[in-house]
């Protein structure tokens, strides 16, 4: 019998995991090649969750990709071991977890990639790659100096991996969007938060869910868009890329105007009315987009990943 994410939840020292790290109502969120276990309601800035990878599962879109992690100001994962079929514990397995890392998160991709990307083939001399073992110390992922903001983890064994993630989370805001639709048209006020609300229940999802919403959004005139976009970038992670999605979105709007939205990111770095790291983030990829630089980006991908593709 092969192995399913459900047979591994039934197995009784996953399932005993779950509901210690998560409780027993623990909500399961599905992502491209991972499965992260999450509470219902989780604290505002300590969180725990469990992450599944099948075989050969990576926490990114793509195994070369790298997803940033800008609400985090550390994060640990502890890798418990694999799941085999009649064992009675986690199988402590060796070099299981491959970590591909940026070393600072002041790298900025090519305007067309909302994440940065790596090539093992031909890594850039700046990539930290690292491998570890089941069983071992827990070990930092994200630092609050910037190391590991971009990072991807990939299983490189054959059997399902299980894993517990810390992170606290830097303080942030909540997202007062509201103050952002009183003084705009009725209908552009519902379709924004019909998009936050969406963003919020789907992540990247929204842009399969609700693909029509998301162009109408994009239509919108800059001055009512982007101050409410740049709002919803306070949006809580819970694993579903939903700040990547804003994110995604505003990328797009820049491609297609983009002296507006460094004028608007510009200002709202010195405002403070927008994320630090995601406006410049925004701004390096704009700027370089503009000059014959090459991009500071670990491989040549040109394309917005699917996921991420409205």
């Amino acid at each position: 019998m092969s192995i399913t994410l459900e047979t591994v939840l039934k197995t009784h020292f996953v399932d005993a995991l779950a509901r210690r790290v998560c409780g027993n109502d623990y909500e399961i969120v599905t992502r491209h090649a991972a499965f992260f276990l999450k509470a219902p309601e989780e604290k505002d800035r300590d969180i725990y969750r469990v992450i599944i990878l099948p075989p050969k599962g990576y926490t990114a879109n793509e195994p070369d990709q790298m997803n940033s992690h800008e609400e985090a100001d550390y994060a640990k994962i502890e890798v418990k071991g694999g799941v085999r079929e009649g064992k009675r514990g986690f199988s402590k397995l060796k070099d299981c977890l491959f970590v591909a890392s940026a070393p600072e998160h002041g790298k900025v991709s090519d305007l067309t990639e909302p994440y940065l990307t790596y090539d093992l083939e031909n890594p850039e001399p700046d990539l930290v790659t690292e491998l570890h073992s089941a069983g071992e110390a827990p070990f930092t992922v994200v630092r609050n100096d910037g190391f590991g903001f971009y990072h991807n983890l990939v299983n490189v064994s054959d059997d399902w991996l299980v894993m517990v993630l810390h992170k606290r989370l830097r303080p942030a805001k909540k997202v007062d969007l509201q103050s952002h639709l009183v003084a705009v048209q009725d209908e552009y006020a519902r379709q924004l938060k019909a998009l936050y609300e969406g963003v919020v229940e789907h992540g990247d999802r929204v842009f399969h869910e609700a693909p029509s919403l998301v162009a109408d959004v994009k239509r919108m005139p800059l001055s009512v868009s982007l101050p409410a976009l740049g709002e919803m970038l306070y949006v809580h992670d819970s694993g579903m890329h939903e700040a990547c999605t804003v994110f995604a979105i505003i990328l797009d709007l820049g491609k297609q105007q983009p002296e507006a939205v460094r004028e608007f990111l510009a200002s709202s770095v010195i405002t403070k009315t927008v994320p630090e790291y995601y406006a410049r983030q925004l701004i390096g990829k704009i700027e370089r987009a503009g000059t014959s630089e090459p991009p500071a980006v670990l491989s040549g991908h040109d394309d917005i990943p699917e996921s991420l593709d409205p």
